[in-house]
């Protein structure tokens, strides 16, 4: 592929054609009370369960074809590949992928404005949903048209085109959305980045825990989340499919768009708050030493993650889980805490941040496993 530094630059001027229009014909019955109408949508979508308003929830029943690409074997190995690796995909996501994401700037500054990330009452919440839009997805035949994964994705999709045309009418003073500086909220390069931070700086982020990840394991996840962005409605999700080619957008992407911003910084210090605050005392400092092992010091540089002292006893745990990990029997050893009690762990996480007892979409038995954990 040639004109990559091309290509990426035009994908800030593009949104999502199909939600957008159907957004706007809902608009269309709305008058001036426009904004109003939003917001509500809004706080509405972002809600923990399948949407109740007719209008949305014909959207999220709507069918789409999946890709021609899409293969069977590989989206299931892809879901299986969360259950083996859900414990350091979950931390990876917190310590590198929203790291990564915050990073971007320009794409910051749109969860600054509208995003519950950005909202230190909130953010336990969001992050909480985040979790359960994971178990969403990854849960066998969950991406069929009309099941909870597909609901999920199909919701988020009509958030992200509520937000965008919320943010296009400008702000309460009048000013309107800097699109010249920034692109369209929510554009196709943004989309695209948050994939590759939630797959490639989460695969680097578990190499740097120590873990080996196979290039089979890697690809099949790549593949789900392909397929999970086909369904969110970004054009090239295609191109996620190629792991060679996924590393080369990601490297391009973090050259044209990391840097340092306000946007990004605040989000990060909610989110290390938030962390922190789930610690025991003698503790606290362990999420800014994880940012930093697993972001890389570049990226926690840019959103001013300070330094911990924890950080040379997380190095000790990294250097002992390399060397377990060069034995089959170790890296086997590594992933059973995954395997038997990742989606159950997270369950619970998702109960304390949303209020709900029992969240959907965990196997039957780990039902179990979380009642005894």
């Amino acid at each position: 592929m040639t004109g990559d530094d091309e290509w990426l630059s035009a994908l800030r001027a593009i949104g999502d054609a199909p939600a957008d229009a159907y957004v706007a014909a809902q608009l269309a019955n709305v008058d001036s009370r426009r904004r109003e109408w939003l917001t509500a949508a809004v706080t509405a979508l972002r809600g923990a369960t399948p949407s109740e308003a007719a209008w949305a929830t014909e959207w999220e029943l709507r069918a789409v074809d999946p890709p021609a690409w899409m293969d069977d074997a590989l989206l299931r190995k892809g879901q299986d590949v969360f259950d083996d690796w859900a414990l350091d995909l979950t931390t990876a996501l917190f310590c590198a992928s929203l790291p990564h994401a915050y990073a971007s700037g320009r794409g910051a500054a749109v969860l600054a404005s509208v995003s519950e990330l950005a909202d230190g009452r909130r953010v336990e919440k969001r992050i909480s949903l985040t979790g359960q839009m994971l178990l969403d997805i990854t849960t066998p035949g969950a991406l069929a048209v009309g099941a909870v994964g597909y609901r999920t994705v199909r919701r988020v999709r009509l958030l992200h085109a509520c937000v965008r045309a919320l943010l296009l009418l400008g702000d309460a003073a009048g000013n309107p959305w800097p699109t010249g500086a920034r692109g369209l909220p929510i554009n196709q390069q943004d989309m695209l980045g948050t994939q590759l931070a939630f797959t490639i700086a989460a695969f680097d982020g578990i190499m740097r825990l120590g873990y080996r990840m196979s290039k089979a394991d890697k690809r099949a996840y790549l593949h789900l989340w392909s397929v999970v962005g086909h369904y969110l409605g970004i054009t090239e999700a295609a191109r996620l499919a190629d792991l060679t080619v996924a590393k080369r957008l990601t490297r391009k992407l973090e050259v044209s768009l990391q840097e340092t911003s306000p946007w990004g910084k605040a989000l990060m210090q909610t989110l290390l708050d938030d962390m922190s605050a789930r610690m025991p005392r003698p503790l606290r400092s362990l999420p800014a030493a994880l940012v930093r092992r697993l972001a890389g010091h570049e990226v926690a540089d840019l959103l001013d993650v300070p330094h911990s002292k924890l950080a040379p006893a997380v190095a000790v745990v990294v250097g002992v889980e390399r060397l377990v990990s060069r034995a089959t029997i170790g890296r086997w050893t590594l992933r059973l805490p995954s395997r038997m009690l990742g989606r159950a762990l997270i369950g619970r996480s998702i109960a304390e941040g949303t209020g709900v007892d029992r969240p959907a979409h965990l196997w039957p038995d780990q039902w179990l496993e979380l009642d005894r954990a």
